[in-house]
């Protein structure tokens, strides 16, 4: 640390001890000017021991008020959290200033959520303090995470001491730090491999190698947790393999990838299909052909 004076001064100061009171001048070497090292903690230490000053003054400061404030902030925005998290929703739009016409989902839900609610209205969003807006990109991700902490608790709390199966959707890293990640998994929600009994990965090597794959990785240190093909892996597969062999299959999915770019391409040929969609629908229940009713096939629109 640089205290200021010579290198035996400094150590003097800071290490062993100042002894040579006779030469009282390295003192004041020792002190130096305003902005010394010195005087810097000197003054560190006399805001510190003003209590008006101390952090814990500040926060015990706040206002009942003000924490209820709070409260109805927090508990708006996880309100709002929860509802894009349970439907799989994104939260974030392209523009989120206060001028663009759609902030995104989170905001905009916010928006919705709170203003037929006064005493929401009057503490979110612009009437919330600068910092207390409980709307940033780092406060949606912590309530996602919280959110999300929750909903494994809860499975693990089910799922209790029972068996269970590992799927993994992963084919860029190697089958080790695949198995690390697993192991460091486990480890953290207090499950046993001894548990597991079935994997289900891609057909990759990394994946279902018969040596160094991820399924002999398990495998080594649980004989019961048996392999499976992805059955969706397996569906793709079969469907490229189908699609290879004969050509009307291709020509459909060209045509509906085609189709799919043109239409989503114009919001008036979008509404022109989906008004077709809808006609046909209606002629189909009119003429008896689709019957409504809870639980049955009678959507009107093209998702």
């Amino acid at each position: 640390m640089e205290v200021g004076g010579s290198g035996s001064t400094k150590e003097a100061f800071v290490g062993v001890g100042f002894k040579n009171w006779q030469k009282k001048d390295r003192i004041k070497v020792h002190v130096g000017g305003h902005r010394s090292v010195h005087n810097r903690c000197y003054q560190a230490c006399q805001d510190l021991m003003k209590q008006k000053q101390h952090i814990d003054i500040a926060f015990l400061n706040i206002s009942e008020q003000q924490r209820i404030d709070y409260r109805i902030r927090l508990k708006a925005s996880l309100d709002c959290a929860r509802y894009l998290l349970r439907n799989g929703q994104p939260f974030r739009g392209h523009g989120e200033s206060e001028s663009s016409n759609q902030q995104g989902l989170f905001l905009e839900t916010l928006k919705f959520y709170t203003k037929p609610n006064k005493q929401m209205s009057h503490v979110v969003l612009q009437n919330a303090p600068d910092n207390h807006k409980m709307t940033t990109p780092k406060i949606q991700k912590d309530l996602a995470q919280a959110c999300a902490d929750l909903t494994v608790k809860a499975i693990i709390s089910y799922l209790g001491d029972d068996y269970f199966s590992l799927l993994v959707d992963e084919a860029h890293t190697t089958a080790k730090s695949l198995k690390d990640a697993i192991d460091g998994l486990f480890s953290k929600l207090s499950l046993s491999l001894s548990k597991c009994r079935g994997q289900s990965y891609d057909g990759v090597s990394n994946m279902r190698g018969e040596f160094k794959g991820l399924k002999s990785l398990i495998l080594a240190d649980n004989k019961f947790a048996f392999y499976i093909h992805c059955f969706a892996h397996q569906l793709q597969l079969t469907l490229v393999k189908v699609a290879k062999h004969y050509k009307k299959i291709q020509e459909f999915f060209d045509m509906l990838q085609k189709m799919a770019t043109v239409v989503g391409g114009s919001c008036k040929r979008k509404e022109i299909l989906l008004m077709n969609q809808y006609e046909q629908i209606v002629e189909r229940i009119a003429r008896g052909e689709i019957l409504t009713g809870k639980s049955l096939n009678q959507e009107t629109t093209l998702k």
